[in-house]
């Protein structure tokens, strides 16, 4: 016992008469400098003083142990978590003779303990929380999860998980096959839609996570969720948004090359009536100079040449214009 306990011995008034090495070592003293001093030593003043502490040691020097978890201070001043027996010590005749201490240092234990707490805390401050058992039973669910989901705790407890899911999906072959994996101890995360007690549609991330017992077989499953409705809505306005962008895109490109098309014909157009252009400025040329010829005969044909010439002028302006316009839309 002394070899995997901490031990001590103490008088009935509370005065330290032995200790094991291992409680020597868990309060950093060696025995010479505690032995015949008091218990009070290893306690915080405020309750060395109190009469819990003088009720302590009148039970124990009538005879009644006591046993729990005690908080007690080392040499150097932190703080050692001890489960203990205090157990009288009596002698043949049955008289209390003084008390002996069995106890397991579990200051290392009661840290992790309060490390996970804390840790449990906060998501269970900062997340909506659910457990669940196996079969999909809701069994606890915190304050942010009951308002996100608009219930109260009493209708939503003993139900079932589909509750929260669309009709469609809750009866789909993929949300059987969700459950059996969560069953089968693996995890599932990700971006769920569920809905509401109003049936509005909420979108989460989250995860659901198996618990496991001391055998390593899931029992239960705690799901932490965020909301992230309005992050969900944001995005599917910009999904909409970009896609009529790009459908204003294509329509734009389907009337460039309409009007490239346009632009084309115009251009074969103008340069048909240029060579119309020039060839009537030719005919023009050789009237005049048969007109000439002619003399006095010619002079009704001059007049004709010289109206057709005007107009061929006309005409080669007009198509140089277009074509300078042309050459200006194609930069």
């Amino acid at each position: 016992m002394t070899q995997t306990n901490l031990c001590a011995q103490f008088g009935l008034n509370g005065t330290i008469v032995w200790a094991n090495r291992l409680f020597l070592d868990a309060m950093g003293y060696e025995l010479a400098e505690i032995a015949g001093r008091h218990h009070s030593l290893f306690c915080n003043e405020d309750y060395a003083a109190s009469e819990d502490y003088r009720a302590f040691w009148r039970n124990l020097a009538d005879g009644k142990p006591d046993q729990g978890t005690y908080r007690r201070t080392a040499r150097d001043g932190s703080i050692v978590r001890l489960r203990a027996n205090y157990n009288p010590v009596r002698s043949t005749d049955g008289t209390v003779t003084g008390v002996l201490k069995i106890a397991t240092d579990i200051t290392a234990e009661t840290l992790r303990q309060s490390h996970f707490q804390a840790l449990s805390d906060a998501v269970r401050h900062s997340h909506a929380v659910v457990e669940f058992g196996l079969d999909g039973e809701i069994l606890e669910a915190n304050a942010i999860f009951l308002d996100l989901f608009g219930y109260r705790h009493d209708q939503l407890i003993g139900r079932h998980h589909r509750m929260l899911c669309t009709a469609g999906h809750s009866q789909s072959e993929d949300y059987r096959r969700f459950w059996d994996r969560l069953r089968g101890g693996n995890h599932a995360s990700g971006r769920f839609c569920r809905v509401d007690r109003s049936g509005r549609e909420i979108w989460i991330q989250a995860t659901y996570n198996p618990v496991m017992d001391l055998e390593g077989k899931p029992f239960r499953v705690v799901k932490l969720a965020t909301d992230i409705t309005r992050e969900v809505e944001l995005e599917n306005a910009a999904h909409s948004q970009l896609a009529d962008s790009e459908s204003l895109r294509e329509k734009l490109g389907d009337r460039s090359a309409e009007l490239e098309r346009m632009l084309g014909e115009v251009q074969r157009i103008v340069t048909t009536i240029s060579g119309i252009a020039t060839q009537t400025q030719m005919l023009a040329l050789n009237a005049t100079i048969e007109a000439a010829r002619a003399g006095d005969h010619g002079a009704g044909f001059s007049v004709v040449a010289r109206e057709v010439k005007e107009l061929a002028n006309a005409a080669r302006r007009s198509t140089d214009q277009a074509e300078q316009m042309l050459k200006t839309r194609a930069a």
